[in-house]
């Protein structure tokens, strides 16, 4: 490796006169530069000292220029190497071909010294402005990696003392042996307030960490979002009652989403959490689908509303934006930029609209997924039959003879649910499902297996290798679509 700043130059010509010439022009603008012969010599040389540029002739006995650009391309090491191919060819054929292999420019033989330079010099200052560039890059994501590290370490050992502080506490308030008076207990209960609050603020900057730094990783798979409202609802009805707020649930039944049911979960709670909060007596939460929306659960509250100042840093997590409920709720400020992390993760967006005085709307948009489902069954009939019942419940259908053809088509398309015959030609299904369970991509694929064969043995079998449902053929519509939508919904 140099040690140098000069810019440093290739120079690869199996012509000694072109060499020559090259490097006397080189030298005299103060680059360094080495010679090759031929591309092998070339390769050999690169591999032991990378340069900023290499001039590459086409024309070349053994290896030729066109061969060196695409080895060096399709390397990670070399393929941010810019290279100017020398060349006395003059057809649009073979300019297009250097091109499309990665060459950065042509310089005709004979060559203009000028243009040569002009080549020279612009090349290397942009490879080298790229490298500054991607330098800071890594510098910055180090930085923010060892920052992501230390939030994470801070927030998890003051989590275990706060935790205990808070049960302790909780100890002494509930001692019957040795009551608190009256004025202690009211202390008490204020200190285990803001106890849980730290602690709930402490898990969401570590699910926040978790999030950005890839180690909570979404469990993606479908789910009726009407039921998604519900369970929030539930969970939040008491303390709406308590501030006298009523909460509504518009959200259609059967609406199919596709998410982390977990994390979207957590994403409406905290956003009706918010609602009531900042909601007054006799103020209404309403959750909704808008129209033309089918992948949205929106969450409408006629509280207080934001200041249009704060619009813009709601889901920031580096600004600041938390304000007192109504009835001098706290926050931390996390909840938001939790949320717009968890829908980032599921490929989504939250976005809110809100008028202060008059109230405020979050929409929590996913993606519009369509269940994707490979069928392998080696009988057309039964193949045909099982595909038209499918599509007619709004699903893709792949169909596949065998399981060998299952196999190519999974390296290409993953699917949503697999429904497997078990008897077929080539690979059985039993072999299939073996291959499915034992690779990282597919191994949590539901799968649904097929079979003709009644006996209890094979269902048995079945299950061990870790199909999730059975179904004996002949096939019964009745008994075939509730055990897919148990999948897809």
């Amino acid at each position: 490796m140099k040690k140098d700043k000069t810019p440093h130059v290739l120079l690869v010509d199996d012509e000694p006169k072109n060499l020559k010439l090259l490097g006397v022009l080189l030298k005299n603008y103060g680059y360094s530069f080495e010679m090759a012969k031929d591309g092998f010599e070339a390769l050999e040389k690169i591999k032991e000292s990378p340069p900023d540029l290499i001039f590459l002739d086409i024309m070349m006995p053994g290896m030729d220029g066109f061969e060196v650009c695409e080895k060096l391309k399709i390397d990670p090491e070399t393929n941010r190497i810019p290279i100017v191919l020398l060349t006395s060819l003059t057809d649009k054929k073979s300019r297009d071909r250097g091109l499309e292999l990665g060459a950065s420019d042509f310089l005709s033989k004979p060559f203009d010294k000028t243009e040569l330079m002009i080549k020279a010099r612009n090349l290397i200052r942009i490879k080298l402005s790229e490298e500054a560039l991607r330098l800071a890059k890594e510098k910055a994501e180090q930085a923010t990696r060892l920052k992501d590290k230390f939030v994470a370490l801070v927030a998890h050992d003051l989590k275990m003392p706060f935790t205990s502080l808070i049960g302790r506490l909780s100890l002494i308030q509930n001692d019957t042996a040795e009551p608190l008076a009256p004025k202690h207990k009211e202390g008490i209960n204020k200190m285990l307030e803001v106890g849980k609050g730290l602690v709930h603020m402490i898990d969401q900057l570590l699910s926040i960490n978790r999030l950005q730094t890839g180690n909570m990783v979404p469990q993606f798979k479908f789910f009726d979002g009407s039921i998604v409202d519900l369970m929030v609802k539930t969970s939040l009805n008491d303390i709406a009652e308590e501030k006298g707020i009523e909460l509504v649930n518009e959200v259609p039944f059967a609406l199919r989403l596709y998410a982390d049911l977990d994390l979207f979960c957590e994403v409406i709670q905290n956003l009706v959490a918010n609602a009531v909060k900042f909601c007054n007596r006799g103020d209404r939460v309403t959750l909704f689908t808008p129209p033309g929306r089918r992948t949205t659960v929106a969450v409408r509250d006629t509280g207080v509303g934001i200041p249009e100042n704060d619009l813009p840093n709601l889901f920031k997590a580096e600004t600041k934006t938390t304000t007192t409920g109504t009835t001098g709720e706290k926050g931390a400020g996390l909840g938001l930029p939790l949320c717009r992390d968890i829908m980032e993760a599921c490929g989504g967006t939250i976005s809110v609209e809100s008028v202060e005085g008059a109230g405020s709307t979050f929409y929590a948009e996913l993606p519009l997924v369509r269940p994707k489902i490979l069928l392998v069954e080696d009988d057309d009939l039964a193949r045909d039959m099982v595909s038209e019942i499918l599509q007619n419940i709004g699903t893709e259908v792949i169909q596949v003879e065998d399981g060998k053809e299952a196999v190519a088509i999974l390296h290409e398309n993953t699917p949503h649910l697999i429904i497997l015959d078990i008897s077929m030609p080539e690979m059985d299904g039993f072999e299939l499902l073996d291959y499915l369970k034992k690779t990282t991509s597919t191994r949590t694929i539901p799968v649904i297996m097929l079979t003709a064969d009644d006996k209890i043995e094979t269902r048995q079998t079945a299950f061990r290798k870790g199909a999730n449902d059975f179904i004996t053929k002949p096939l019964a519509m009745n008994d075939l679509i509730p055990r897919v939508r148990r999948f897809i919904f």
